[in-house]
């Protein structure tokens, strides 16, 4: 601590057992000048080093992110990398991350992560069609409009921070009742809200979904989308959790977020994404889900500083498919014929 220093180099930071407290002690003593050097293969998404790394590469520190694959080497190809999977006794986490392809591979190992982890690598890397941008790239057409097709949604708000204390985010998904995922919106805290009411309505108009609102976060977004007109909306019941309850006859618009609510919606999401139903062209929404992890006995979250606000946005969305109601038929008028 009392020495000044112009380079420190940390090797295998993420296998650190004093990783905290040791950057708490070495920070300081470059002096706001120098380098800063941290190196490690991946070890899962929670601890300090994935939190510096993924800080860097979203551009939000003064680190500078930098992914070396297993194929650095010249003698190294896929050919050589199936050689030595071959081989590997510690199963597929484990050999993704000593030999990653992408940095998604060399943080894998979430150990508490409920979802397919390698089918949702498989939705990242495959090919997939631009899609149509609006409001500048916050919003992202996947697929068109189609007449006589029934759409639902699940709205997630910012509100400054998440339970992890990062950024919060605002995301709406929608989706047709087969999980096909048709549209995104996302943006940051910060931007106005009416703005940001008004772009998502301009979606709403189009698809008009039955759309699922976290109250928690959404009471104050329910009422500006009301006020521009939107009316097909999720009303929770406790029938919907309680097989026997009674429908209510005036229920609130939206969902509470509860311990138990929540963990229902990480059960419907975890059954849709691993029977492999979800069908999305969305890259930015699946490479939140192999750090969705259960943090806690209760709680389910992104760690570190990822984000997991797409995931809930989906997660709502599947709810809602689950209690949409059906469709109105129009009754046939009867024709009179006067003698």
């Amino acid at each position: 601590r009392s020495r000044a220093a112009t380079a420190i180099v940390l090797d295998e930071h993420a296998f650190h057992q004093a990783a905290e407290q040791n950057w708490t002690a070495l920070a300081p003593t470059l002096e706001g000048a120098g380098y800063f050097i941290v190196i490690s293969t991946g070890n899962g998404q929670g601890n300090l080093f994935y939190n510096l790394y993924a800080q860097a590469k979203a551009q939000e520190s003064e680190f500078r992110a930098c992914f070396i694959p297993f194929d650095a080497p010249p003698h190294r190809n896929e050919e050589w990398r199936e050689t030595e999977r071959e081989g590997y006794p510690m199963g597929e986490e484990l050999f993704n991350q000593e030999y990653p392809r992408s940095d998604r591979e060399a943080f894998t190992k979430t150990g508490t992560c409920r979802f397919d982890v390698e089918w949702v690598e498989d939705q990242i890397n495959k090919p997939h069609d631009p899609p149509t941008v609006m409001f500048d790239g916050r919003g992202r057409i996947f697929e068109k409009v189609i007449p006589g097709q029934r759409y639902i949604a699940g709205l997630d708000c910012a509100q400054g921070l998440n339970e992890q204390g990062n950024p919060d985010a605002t995301s709406l998904k929608i989706i047709t009742p087969q999980f096909r995922h048709v549209a995104s919106y996302e943006v940051k805290a910060g931007v106005e809200p009416g703005v940001v009411a008004q772009e998502i309505m301009q979606l709403l108009r189009v698809y008009n979904p039955f759309l699922c609102v976290e109250r928690n976060k959404g009471a104050g977004m329910i009422a500006a989308l009301q006020a521009l007109g939107h009316s097909n909306f999720y009303r929770f019941e406790k029938r919907h959790i309680q097989k026997d309850a009674k429908e209510e006859r005036n229920p609130q618009i939206g969902i509470q977020m509860t311990t138990l609510h929540k963990k229902l919606m990480v059960e419907q999401l975890t059954a849709v994404v691993n029977s492999r139903a979800l069908h999305s062209e969305d890259v930015s929404m699946w490479s939140e889900f192999p750090t969705y992890v259960q943090l806690s006995a209760t709680q389910w979250g992104a760690t570190g500083t990822a984000k997991d606000d797409q995931v809930t946005g989906m997660g709502w969305a599947i709810w809602a498919a689950g209690h949409m109601p059906p469709p109105r038929t129009k009754r046939r008028k009867k024709k009179v014929l006067w003698v």
